[in-house]
């Protein structure tokens, strides 16, 4: 054994001699001495009883390690982080950091001794800091800022004390898709979350999140490139100002497939569910219907006070999703075209449906009428393919937009088309019987095309009726 290595030895017993027993102690051997077979470090339950100098030594022995890809850290305090991540400035293959004290905790001072590591270690994917008040938004802006251009994909910061969370407009996470602020009392900086482009999952619930916020928000629903798929926002203080804001924000939004809402500490009444169920199926015109939100498939719905009207506006929502849970990964046109047949198309479903709504019902002919007339065909050709609606729908359809359909046809250019086909009949039947004409009167002065059989002028031997006989040929004179 070198020296350095006799050293490390001498060390390691020194401090941990009296210190943690048992498994503990081997767990820390294995990592001073990188086991390949230790991937995942966990302290949580016993950091209590380590001192200084064990800190130091586990964060010298980690930073060396080459197998550990998990560390779970817990009772840290501004006492001893600086102690562990002043050994620690890197640790190049670590990916998952996660930090989830119970009962002691650190701040600012421990957040800071921690960025070297959080700018140094270019493989962690993901970094949990959850459940300390005394992570205040100073430490947000801390470690965003260490964590700027970096290759995070996941940071959870659930349970702390954020409430504002201005500092991401001023970082780039290129490769982030989860963030979980969620059981904070965030109720600032929301807009700055617009240009995270490859977040794929937003939660939080249990925040500070209102009629502003929501508003706030809608930049990021908005935003062409956005790749959002999951937004919680439960336990939230939603009203129908609230929703109506989200909803007109995922009007044209093509990614959102769940939404949270569940549990609002004030009630969402019927504006806030009329709003949703036009998000999803809104008949006030085919286009709108055709060009509803198909994205969404799963919605948790805010309490609501039970009475008929909000029941079928549920069960109206459900059918809507229903639709586009079953469309899903078809060509988006799919989900509009179910939608259209089965609330427009259908006298019963667009009745329902329009009285919900507040839409003026009109039959299903007088609906088809708003359409181009260029569209008709396909459109009736639609609800004849479908074995639900069928014929009667169509002949009803056909009934009422048959002036429509008449209105494609440009009734001057058909009748010149007629009369020049009728036209060059009558050329070609004139100058037939103008040949039979010519034929007839060669006929009648006795040459059609040959010499004439008549008084035998050019010594052709000719036929009498009365000296002709079956079977006896006469023979051209010599």
């Amino acid at each position: 054994m070198s020296s350095s290595g006799q050293n490390d030895a001498d060390e390691f017993r020194a401090a941990f001699e009296d210190g943690p027993g048992g498994y503990r102690r081997e767990l820390i051997e294995q990592v001073r001495d990188n086991d390949q077979s230790l991937t995942h470090l966990e302290l949580s339950s016993f950091v209590q009883l380590l001192n200084p100098l064990q800190w130091r030594l586990i964060g010298r022995y980690v930073a060396r390690n080459t197998h550990l890809r998990v560390i779970g850290l817990g009772e840290l305090t501004d006492q001893y982080m600086p102690h562990l991540f002043s050994e620690l400035p890197k640790c190049p293959h670590l990916v998952d950091l996660r930090v989830r004290p119970q009962q002691l905790y650190f701040g600012r001072e421990g957040i800071e001794s921690m960025i070297p590591f959080l700018r140094n270690s270019c493989k962690l994917a993901k970094l949990s800091i959850v459940n300390n008040a005394r992570v205040d938004d100073e430490c947000f802006r801390l470690i965003v800022g260490a964590l700027n251009g970096g290759g995070i994909e996941r940071l959870v910061m659930a349970a702390c004390g954020l409430t504002d969370i201005t500092a991401l407009r001023n970082c780039t996470l290129p490769n982030l898709k989860v963030l979980d602020l969620g059981t904070n009392r965030i109720s600032a900086g929301l807009s700055a979350l617009e240009h995270l482009d490859t977040l794929e999952g937003l939660r939080l619930s249990n925040n500070d999140i209102g009629l502003e916020q929501c508003i706030e928000l809608s930049g990021l629903l908005r935003n062409p490139n956005t790749s959002l798929r999951k937004l919680g926002l439960r336990s939230s203080k939603l009203c129908d100002e609230s929703i109506e804001a989200l909803a007109g924000a995922l009007k044209h939004n093509s990614t959102l497939k769940e939404l949270d809402l569940e549990g609002s500490s004030i009630r969402v009444g019927e504006r806030g569910y009329l709003a949703l169920l036009r998000l999803l199926n809104d008949v006030s015109s085919i286009d709108r219907t055709y060009n509803s939100n198909h994205t969404l498939v799963t919605v948790k719905l805010p309490y609501s006070a039970s009475n008929p009207e909000a029941t079928r506006m549920k069960k109206l929502f459900g059918w809507a999703l229903d639709v586009n849970n079953r469309c899903e990964g078809k060509p988006r046109n799919k989900a509009g075209q179910m939608k259209v047949l089965q609330s427009q198309l259908s006298s019963i479903g667009r009745k329902n449906i329009c009285l919900v709504q507040g839409v003026e019902f009109a039959s299903t002919g007088s609906i088809l009428a708003d359409i181009d007339s260029c569209l008709l065909p396909n459109v009736l050709a639609l609800v004849g393919r479908s074995p639900k609606y069928g014929r009667d729908e169509l002949f009803n359809a056909l009934v009422e937009t048959a002036p429509d359909l008449m209105a494609l046809i440009d009734r001057k250019a058909l009748m010149e088309n007629l009369l020049s086909r009728k036209m060059a009949q009558i050329a070609a039947l004139t100058a037939e019987a103008d040949s039979l004409s010519s034929r007839l009167r060669l006929l009648e002065v006795g040459v059609e095309g040959q010499p004439s059989t008549k008084g035998g002028a050019d010594g052709d031997l000719s036929t009498s009726e009365g000296d002709h006989k079956p079977g006896v040929k006469k023979m051209r004179r010599c």
